[in-house]
């Protein structure tokens, strides 16, 4: 009759056990005789050794599948609570008057509130992304070309310094340009390095006007007061 060499068996089965599954199937082939008690039993002890390990290799994947469990919870409530600590965040810069912008280490703008997208005439969706200077600040009061080399913001990105801003102008989508002061903060992170700014400003157009009209008015009294002789 034909029989298995257990013994050829019981050696595969035990580099089984041991992980070892390349050549599971790579056996001599099958041979005559008759299996003796002594390959019987070390049959069975390989057996057991492999039991044995899957054993420990089912607690060690349930284990794992556990931590990847808890890791992935862990995620979702950090990813949760990052998104509601930005819905806050945004409420809060939405219900100041003061027009705000966000900037990434790069110059891209990152949010943009309420009221600064509606000096800037476009919705603070369709800014995000964009790069901020050559979207408002890419020129100068005349017209004339503004580089980045020398804009005050994209300095406070390299160097980390405050820097607060008069008598420069920032331009709207549809082209329109009105005057503005603005202070550029960076946005540091642990470890100190700089990840972005944000920038505060304000349109000075109706300031302006208002100064205007004021020193026309100076300029019309001391006329009449020099016409009348007094003073």
């Amino acid at each position: 009759m034909v029989g298995l060499d257990l013994k050829e068996l019981a050696r595969v089965a035990t580099r089984v056990a041991k992980g070892d599954i390349s050549t599971a199937y790579a056996t001599q082939s099958q041979t005559s005789g008759i299996a003796t008690k002594d390959e019987i039993g070390d049959l069975s002890r390989v057996q057991d050794g492999m039991i044995e390990h899957l054993r420990v290799a089912a607690i060690a994947i349930t284990r794992i599948v556990g931590d990847l469990g808890r890791r992935a919870e862990d995620l979702r409530k950090a990813n949760a609570e990052l998104l509601a600590n930005r819905q806050k965040l945004e409420v809060i810069l939405n219900s100041v008057d003061d027009d705000i912008q966000g900037l990434d280490e790069r110059g891209h703008i990152t949010f943009e509130n309420q009221a600064a997208s509606r000096l800037l005439g476009a919705d603070s969706q369709d800014l995000l992304g964009k790069f901020a200077h050559s979207t408002i600040h890419h020129s100068r009061a005349d017209g004339s070309p503004y580089p980045v080399e020398e804009c005050p913001t994209h300095a406070t990105l390299r160097d980390g310094v405050v820097r607060r801003v008069a008598g420069e102008v920032y331009w709207r989508g549809d082209g329109v340009r009105f005057p503005v002061e603005y202070v550029a903060s960076p946005i540091r992170g642990d470890e100190g390095g700089i990840l972005g700014a944000v920038v505060v400003f304000r349109d000075l157009t109706e300031s302006n006007r208002q100064e205007a009209k004021l020193r026309e008015s100076e300029a019309r009294q001391n006329l009449a007061l020099a016409s009348s002789g007094v003073g």
